[in-house]
């Protein structure tokens, strides 16, 4: 792996964060398994939702539109989200299967009851990530985005950005790029993968 050039790319893709998304990177930092265990129904549904709805999405589109999402299901009220049917003509991002994807997995979550799901997802500890695939539309990189958002475990996601990084710097997989950057920064492996996916997001790869 060509590890100087990768060194050289995370340092130009913290301070691009530091200058342009200093309160996002400040809150992936401070994410722990404390996260999870403090959270609450609305919170999680809230993270939940981002998740499904930045899946194969452009972020910064999905930011622009979270309030209007957020606004669409009653600021994540568990007992009103869970008696929707759908979101409505005026919802601002026309995904059916996102719709109700979310609106089925907040009423499985509602069913089994919330501190219920928390418990058992927390029993597997970092292994509560499966857990999460339980959920629609959580699968092989959503569970890994959704357990770093919420603090199950500070994984990065083999995402395209990531994929593409792996052949720049001729690392054999997103474990062995991650894991030195995070050995290098000494940063957390979540922080690395948000860092380096919201800077390629915005400003490639190259």
């Amino acid at each position: 792996m060509d590890k100087a050039s990768a060194r050289k790319f995370y340092n130009t893709a913290v301070q691009y964060m530091n200058c342009n998304y200093p309160d996002d990177l400040e809150e992936i930092k401070v994410v722990t398994p404390r996260t999870f265990a403090r959270m609450t129904f609305p919170k999680f549904l809230e993270s939940y939702c981002w998740v499904v709805f930045a899946a194969r999405f452009k972020v910064n589109t999905v930011k622009q539109k979270f309030q209007a999402i957020k606004s669409a299901f009653h600021n994540f009220n568990p007992k009103k989200v869970c008696f929707m049917k759908s979101a409505g003509p005026e919802f601002p991002i026309k995904n059916k299967l996102k719709i109700r994807s979310f609106l089925k997995g907040a009423r499985q979550i509602r069913d089994e009851g919330f501190d219920a799901f928390k418990t058992r997802v927390r029993s597997r500890g970092d292994e509560g990530m499966e857990e999460l695939t339980g959920l629609p539309f959580i699968k092989g990189i959503t569970k890994k985005h959704l357990a770093r958002n919420i603090g199950i475990k500070s994984v990065a996601k083999d995402d395209i950005w990531l994929v593409r990084l792996i052949r720049k710097f001729a690392a054999r997989d997103v474990d062995e790029l991650v894991g030195f950057l995070s050995k290098y920064s000494g940063d957390k492996q979540g922080v690395v993968d948000l860092v380096l996916w919201q800077y390629c997001a915005d400003c490639g790869c190259k």
